[in-house]
Order: structure tokens, then sequence, then C-alpha cells
């Protein structure tokens, strides 16, 4: 999930994709996979230890890999890179797509991508996130030294902003909104959103229609520029990086995705942090997606 959407509940909202993981205990493991002692990746069906590249050639044939993080683990962005690089050895003509762009900002973007502009352009033009250069940029690289498109996924926050404060309807219409929004408040993912949100003590007495509205915008947004890029390039594997409230379960982005393109094949990589030790994993961890990265905690 991204920053927030109003000032009031900036931490609220940071706060949804990490509540999701369960806290553990530390412990030490040596070195995995030249990944150094920091994290452990395991096939979620047989919660077998795994690695990137087995991993890569499982997910060969997708049409679109989600690569679900938790938004300021430096252990998980540099999986994020590791395996993006792993998956463009398989298939070169891939895609990037992020949620961390938004789709008002495609345009400087693709201006940076031509080099056009330089990075302090970019940064003072675009809405940028916290830490882009450490977390994001090195992955972004990857792709524009390969000349390969970088999809600016998410929703303007201005307009997702006003969803959470006035509803709908108020931004019915606008530029850079997705051409429609599911946001019933009912079934799994809007029960999992409530949860999240039941950690927090202002949870209890207030409607949080608006507020889970804005958080389906997000996801609807990403996935119809998903979905409007692979229509227009079919063959070509996306990899989307996004909060992995996004797409853990196969909900959130991942359930607007199907929707729009049933056939289309999709794999999922999560994270949980703490204990390295898959034992120490949840049965929620475990659903997650098809393959779970077991990350130090930070």
């Amino acid at each position: 999930m991204d920053h927030q959407v109003n000032n009031s509940l900036i931490a609220l909202l940071a706060t949804i994709t990490l509540s999701m993981a369960s806290c553990r205990t530390l412990e030490p493991v040596g070195d995995v996979f030249g990944l150094g002692p920091d994290a452990r990746i395991f096939d979620a069906a047989t919660m077998q230890e795994t690695s990137i590249d087995a991993m890569a050639d499982a997910f060969v044939d997708a049409d679109v890999v989600f690569l679900g993080e938790e938004h300021d683990n430096d252990v998980g962005h540099s999986l994020q890179h590791e395996a993006f690089v792993a998956l463009l050895a398989r298939r070169p003509d891939a895609a990037l797509s992020l949620e961390m762009v938004e789709r008002d900002d495609q345009a400087t973007l693709d201006r940076w991508l031509a080099d056009e502009i330089d990075d302090a352009t970019l940064a003072a033009e675009a809405r940028l996130w916290p830490k882009w250069d450490e977390h994001y940029l090195p992955v972004v690289i990857e792709a524009k030294e390969r000349g390969l498109p970088v999809i600016a996924g998410n929703v303007p926050r201005p307009l997702a902003s006003r969803v959470s404060k006035e509803g709908l309807a108020a931004v019915a219409g606008e530029e850079h909104m997705p051409r429609s929004v599911e946001a019933e408040t009912a079934g799994e993912y809007y029960e999992r959103f409530l949860t999240a949100l039941g950690t927090h003590p202002a949870a209890s007495d207030r409607d949080w229609s608006d507020f889970y509205a804005a958080q389906c915008v997000k996801d609807d947004a990403m996935a119809e520029s998903i979905a409007d890029h692979l229509a227009a390039n079919p063959g070509r594997l996306i990899v989307h990086l996004c909060g992995k409230f996004h797409s853990d379960f196969g909900l959130g982005t991942v359930e607007r995705l199907r929707s729009r393109m049933p056939a289309a094949r999709i794999a999922i990589a999560s994270m949980a942090s703490g204990s390295r030790y898959p034992e120490n994993a949840t049965d929620d961890d475990w659903a997650r997606g098809d393959t779970l990265w077991l990350v130090r905690a930070q």
C-alpha cells in the first residue's frame, strides 16, 4: 500500500501492509544462495527452500509477476532487483510496472527513460516515493538500460485523497481515474482491510467505506494499467512491484486484473519479515503467493 491519502491517517495506511506479517523473533541463518544471511526463499506450495533462479524458471511462462514487498525492507528490495534480473534473463522483452509512480507522471517518466531529462528533473517533477534512489531506482535503471517500458501504474494521490474524504462520486470522470472501480464493502479483501485497520484505536469509531474505496481505486488503477499494456503488447511479461497487501492471497490488484483478463497467467511472490526459519511462518504466510521470501525484519 502506498503513502497516506490524507495527512491525519499517514501512519495508519503505512502500517496496513506491514500489519499482515506476524511479529517474529530474529534468528541468524547462514549465507543462502549468495544473498547473505538476511533472506531465504521458499516454494509456498511445497514449503521447500528454493532460489531466485528456480523461482524465475517457475514463473517464466507467466503474463504478470507480482513482487509484493514490505515497503522499507532493504533485503526485500534487493530480492526484487535480483528477481527482475533473473526474469529478464528468461524473458528479455519484459516490462516493469510500478505502484510507486502515478499515472499522471507517465510522460515525465518516459522523458527520463529517453534521457531527455536527468534524475534531478525527474525527482522535481514526479511524485517519487521516499527512498526512491535506494529502493526503486536500481530496478528502474535495469529496465532503462535495456530499453524496456516502465509503467506508471498507480492513481494520482490527489485523486485517492479526494475519494477518501468525499467518496467515489467526487472523482467520477477525472483524468487518470480507472474506468471502473469495485469498492463493495464485503468479501475477503475488505475483511482483511478492516483487520489491518483494527490495530489502530480509531478503527472502530468511523465509517471506513470511503477510505476503503481509496484503496480500491489504487488496485483498479494498477490492474487497468497492466491490462491495457498487456492488451497492446500480447505475449510480453509484466513484472509489477507493489506493497504486498495489493497482491497477497490473489486479492487487491491481482483480483481486479483477473476480472479484466480472466485468462492471464499470474504469479505472486510475497515476503514475511522476521525469522528466516520456515517453521515460524504462519498459515497466512504460506498462502500469500506462489513464492515466499522470509527476510530480516527492519
